[in-house]
């Protein structure tokens, strides 16, 4: 056999590597988007079955943005020293045993330790997961990276269908009493005056709502079995393509642009677990009064164009640049959060307003976080510990936001898409500061190319047109 069709051979067998790393990857971010998608649609379920108000069972996301916040940092540290596949594969087995652990706890305290443990390993998995598809593909990551995040999205659309069987008809103001014998509910919603409607609280043997969250978790052994089919079957670690120029774009560039990167994913991911979470809650005590289907369906709209968002960047992602894709995106979403604020003036006569926003919303959201990073690659090289600093302003985001939209939402359900629009409005700020701050240094690929074409020619005049395009990128 020739040296060429070994050399050939062994380019295939690399490449389907790369593919099958890929697509294991994909339905990792696909079961993570589910573990995090399933909290929003069953919370009031899950705070009727423990005894609770919505208000207070917010805490949980608290815990879990802890979680993965703390799993994130860990991540960062520990990522780049032991297998990744076996990592990832442990990753989602710890998830899966938070996940089915939250419906079973019958206090506030135990579900937000469960998602707290389900958090640090969710954090693991979006940061190394991220980090694995740069060193896979290197400068040609853009579309994978669309592939990850379009999985994650897939997730999220899924959770609210998967997890509608099983969740329940709640009142809606409602306040726990505690007796001797039980816990119930007093709705003060009921339709007749002078009268009180007492729920009792379900068995917390085996409430319905905990297949919603069995399935979630089954999913992810699932996945796990196929890292650890990669963990211990290869030999050798997919070879990385991604070019690192860390020392040549220099430490105080890095920490700018890592410092407003932090600061836009906290923005960005905030606002969108925020809405995820708490559209449904908006859709039922809203004006309009939602019935819970409908709030699951709008819920699902969200997710559902999410996702068609992030498949068809897959695409569009191969001839529009990452900042370009940026700029739409950030249009989209502050129209879409500006139709949002105006709920209550068309509420009663043109509801369908309300969808198309949610969906143009959606829509909007779907590109930024893959887009993100695509895009700052072209500056600086994304390493785990730089991956990690992003997935820590995302997580802070998570576990921040929702906490305060909790406490707030049910006294004023316009609350939500009052907050989607600051939000919404501060991210395009930070986003011209940060193009400002990268413009200002140029793309470290271009300046390493040219470096690297002036050594090989031998033309270090100081006159030369290489010499003096670097020069001017370097700022010298």
């Amino acid at each position: 056999m020739s040296t060429s069709n070994l050399q050939g051979g062994k380019t295939n067998h690399l490449k389907g590597m790369k593919y099958f790393v890929t697509v294991c990857l994909s339905l990792a971010f696909c079961a993570l988007g589910v573990a995090v998608g399933i909290i929003g649609p069953t919370l009031r379920t899950l705070a009727y079955n423990i005894g609770v108000c919505l208000d207070e069972l917010s805490f949980i996301f608290v815990a879990r943005g802890s979680g993965y916040l703390f799993g994130s940092i860990l991540s960062g540290i520990v990522f780049g020293k032991l297998n990744p596949n076996a990592l990832i594969c442990a990753s989602l087995c710890v998830t899966a045993v938070g996940l089915t652990a939250v419906p079973f706890m019958p206090y506030v305290v135990l579900v937000a330790l469960s998602l707290s443990a389900a958090g640090i390993s969710m954090g693991f998995l979006d940061t190394g997961g991220n980090v694995m598809c740069l060193k896979t593909w290197g400068e040609k990551s853009g579309p994978y990276m669309q592939i990850l995040h379009f999985s994650f999205a897939l997730g999220a659309t899924l959770a609210p269908l998967l997890s509608q069987p099983f969740i329940m008809d709640t009142p809606q103001n409602c306040t726990f009493t505690s007796s001797q014998n039980s816990t119930s509910l007093s709705s003060t919603s009921t339709p007749v005056r002078g009268t009180t409607e007492v729920l009792e609280t379900p068995d917390m043997k085996f409430p319905l709502v905990a297949w919603a969250f069995l399935i979630s978790s089954g999913f992810c052994i699932l996945v796990a079995l196929l890292f650890c089919y990669i963990a211990w079957s290869w030999s050798n670690a997919v070879p990385s393509d991604q070019k690192n120029t860390s020392i040549e774009e220099g430490q105080n560039f890095r920490m700018k642009m890592l410092g407003l990167l932090f600061i836009f994913y906290l923005l960005y991911v905030g606002t969108e677990v925020t809405f995820g979470s708490y559209i449904y809650s908006f859709a039922t005590i809203s004006e309009n009064h939602y019935s819970k289907e409908e709030a699951s369906f709008l819920n699902t709209l969200f997710w559902g164009t999410f996702a068609i968002g992030r498949f068809l960047s897959i695409f569009v992602s191969i001839w529009v640049t990452p900042n370009r894709l940026l700029q739409m995106d950030l249009v989209g979403t502050l129209t879409a959060s500006v139709i949002m604020t105006c709920f209550p003036l068309y509420a009663e006569n043109s509801g369908f307003l309300l969808w198309i926003a949610v969906a143009l919303y959606g829509l909007s959201m779907a590109n930024i976080f893959p887009s993100g990073i695509s895009w700052v690659e072209q500056y600086i090289t994304v390493t785990e510990k730089a991956a990690s600093v992003l997935v820590i302003g995302a997580a802070l985001g998570e576990m921040l936001f929702p906490l305060l939209l909790g406490q707030l939402i049910e006294a004023n359900a316009m609350i939500l898409p009052y907050f989607t629009a600051v939000s919404t409005v501060a991210c395009i700020l930070n986003y011209i500061l940060m193009l400002w701050v990268a413009k200002s240094r140029g793309k470290r690929l271009n300046k390493t190319a040219k470096f690297e074409v002036v050594e090989k020619t031998g033309d270090y005049g100081e006159n030369s047109s290489l010499m003096n395009d670097y020069k001017t990128e370097e700022g010298l």
